[in-house]
């Protein structure tokens, strides 16, 4: 009962430090934050934030491996057997299960992915999702593409994913809303349909 409560007051420091930081890096860089400005930012002592973090470069790098944990758990979860070009309700529930999970971690997703974010983690995410989409062109389709073209056609889907959800999580709250993960899942399947041009063995 003691480590209950005192793992829900560490969730809940931890948390009033996050969506501070998520504050201030609307206005500025996270090279520019310091933990005095984060602590006074949210009304709590130096020393408490020392408690939970070395730095301001820790707190952001816990946040991104737990950001990342989420997403790897998330694509490692569907059947690997299927080929998810010709099982398209098997696809959808991937992608609408991504969209789901980054709209419930929107602002800090948001903050991260930002000019004031830290481009080592955008590059981490475009390295991750590169990888995947590589392993997954090479297993499943057509066997005329080259090297050069799958490299192209990974560029094409990495940048373009990328592109689209960081303008995606800049919306405004009624857009956001209007363009909640169901339509954002039905915009990409036909995106990919009718836009990539890849054809299945």
């Amino acid at each position: 009962m003691i480590k209950e409560k005192k793992d829900r007051r560490i969730r809940k420091t931890q948390k009033l430090l996050l969506d501070g930081l998520i504050e201030l890096m609307e206005r500025k860089s996270i090279n520019d934050i310091t933990v005095r400005e984060l602590a006074d930012k949210v009304d709590i002592n130096r020393s408490t934030f020392y408690l939970h973090y070395q730095d301001i470069y820790d707190m952001i790098r816990h946040i991104e491996d737990e950001l990342m944990e989420g997403f790897n758990q998330l694509m490692d979860s569907y059947n690997h057997d299927s080929n998810l070009l010709t099982n398209e309700d098997e696809l959808k529930h991937v992608i609408k299960s991504l969209f789901d999970y980054l709209a419930k971690n929107r602002a800090v997703c948001r903050a991260l992915l930002s000019h004031n974010g830290d481009i080592k983690f955008l590059n981490e995410v475009s390295d991750n999702v590169s990888g995947r989409i590589e392993l997954f062109l090479r297993k499943y389709t057509n066997s005329k593409y080259t090297d050069y073209d799958i490299e192209l056609v990974n560029k094409y889907f990495v940048n373009g994913c990328i592109g689209l959800v960081q303008h995606w999580l800049n919306y405004d709250e009624e857009a956001f809303d209007q363009n909640d993960p169901q339509h954002m899942t039905e915009l990409f399947m036909e995106l990919l349909y009718s836009g990539s041009g890849i054809k299945t063995v």
